[in-house]
Formats: structure tokens, sequence, C-alpha cells
């Protein structure tokens, strides 16, 4: 039994312990959602969507989202018929109120406890499910699911934003489409980049589905700033760089193609070199 003893009040157990939990064997569980449990989670949902204000007010909400809660929601990975419910933007700003609460020794470190790891987790199943649905592709990623009975359904989900037709719009100057406030890219980056080291232990030690599709994401508007190629290079290129980098030491192969892909863009546009000269200006 799981030594519980360090586990935080709020924030739950440390992520020595957490991982424990979260292996690539734990993605292969589906379940039938009863409508209850459907209903209760939904809620769940909307509470955290509905998170607004400052930093301070978040905490207070976010004492009243717990553990539980979390594990509710994410119940609905399990069903191909409930997974349509992360399809739904607010909830992503409200993880992001959610992952800044979480803090040790002073400074946001969402990875430090498990609490921060399940918000993240469904931070990337809602921007996973945002872009599915963008691109038309949702209602054909659950029919999946229902048909490979054999293969969870995080898997297949997982699969499906790795293998998006949009992958192969990276380079373009295309505005990003409504599936995150622009706000909420730059405080995605700056809690991956924060807490950059923990990011990577966490996720060498457990699967954590379609996490490209953030990656993605955050490339996609950073470029569309201008980011990587603006005079002097923005600050904001370095961040991301490294978190893509640390990341693709520790990624599954069903992330791959996006991540090669970025990174060879990454080469062609020079921002390598960028990630060097912001360095040193640091």
């Amino acid at each position: 039994m799981t030594d519980r003893s360090r586990a935080h009040p709020i924030w739950g157990r440390p992520l020595a312990e957490y991982t424990l939990s979260y292996d690539l064997s734990a993605s292969y569980k589906r379940k039938a959602i009863t409508r209850k449990v459907e209903a209760e989670a939904v809620d769940a949902i909307k509470r955290i969507s509905n998170l607004t204000g400052a930093v301070d007010y978040a905490t207070q909400d976010g004492e009243k989202v717990n553990i539980q809660t979390l594990e509710l929601i994410l119940q609905l990975t399990l069903s191909p018929r409930t997974f349509h419910h992360f399809a739904h933007p607010p909830l992503v700003s409200g993880c992001i109120k959610l992952l800044s609460t979480v803090k040790a020794e002073g400074r946001s470190s969402p990875f430090s406890y498990e609490f921060g790891y399940l918000s993240f987790k469904i931070l990337t199943v809602a921007i996973g499910a945002c872009i599915l649905r963008c691109s038309n592709n949702l209602d054909n990623t659950t029919s999946r699911m229902f048909l490979e009975h054999n293969t969870g359904p995080l898997l297949i989900f997982s699969d499906s934003v790795h293998s998006l037709d949009w992958v192969e719009g990276i380079g373009s100057q295309r505005e990003p489409g409504p599936v995150v406030l622009q706000s909420d890219v730059h405080a995605i980056l700056s809690l991956l980049w924060d807490d950059r080291e923990l990011f990577v232990t966490a996720f060498a030690a457990t699967y954590t589905p379609g996490p490209s599709g953030i990656l993605f994401l955050l490339w996609q508007h950073l470029h569309f700033e201008r980011v990587f190629d603006s005079q002097p290079p923005s600050r904001l290129a370095a961040p991301f760089c490294e978190i893509l980098w640390r990341y693709m030491l520790v990624f599954t192969r069903d992330q791959g193609d996006t991540l090669i892909l970025l990174q060879k863009h990454l080469q062609t546009t020079g921002a390598t070199d960028v990630w060097l000269w912001v360095n040193e200006m640091w």
C-alpha cells in the first residue's frame, strides 16, 4: 500500500508517489459510465470552467476542487460516449487557474503534487479534444473508440491528436483557431517553464495522452506572433525551445511525428540560434 504520510491535504501525493499510479497500463482502461457519474463529472467541469479572477481568488476556488473532483472528470476519458465533454475551451482556462495554485518552496510547481499533474492531464485532454472538434475529427475519433474496443480510449485519442493533418501546417502564418485564448497560451508556457525539471520527471514516469497537441498549440501561437524571428528575439523563444527539447527526451512513440516536425522547423527558421542567444543574455 502506498505511504500517504507525505500527502498534502489539498494537493495530494508528491511526485515520487503519484507517478506510480499513471503508467501506460492505466491508459488501456475503459468502462461504462453511468448517467449519474456523467452528470456529476459534467457539473465538475462547469465548476472548473467558471473559475475567474486573479490567482489569489483562483486559489480559494482551487481548494473547493479536490483530487476526487479531478479523478471524477477523468472518468469521462474511459468511455467513448462521454469523451466529447472535454471539447470545452473554458475548461482549459479553468485548469490553468488550478495549476497556478500548486506551489512548492514558495514558487509555482504544478508537477510537485498529484493535484497539479491531474489538472495538467485534464488540460491536455481538453486542448486535444478542442483541436479535434475544430478540425472536424472528434466524431471520427469517438467512432474509433467504439469500434476498437480492445484499445483504451485515451490511446486512440492520443493517436488521433498526433495524426491530424494540421501538423503539416507548421510554418504557415495562418492565425491560430479559437481553441484557447492567447493569454492562456502564455500562461501554459510560463507554468511549464517554471516547473520544467519536474515536468520532464513526471512525464518520464507516467503516460499522459496527447501532449504534442499542447506543444503544437504553443508553437502555432508563438509562430503567429513572430516570436522566433523578431529582432531582437523574444524571450518567449527560449522557454519554448527548451520545453520541447526536454520533452523529446521522454516522449512516447505515439507523439513523435509532431515533435520531429516542430524540431525540423525550429532548425529551418534558426530558432535554435535564438535559444542560444537568449540564454546568453540571461
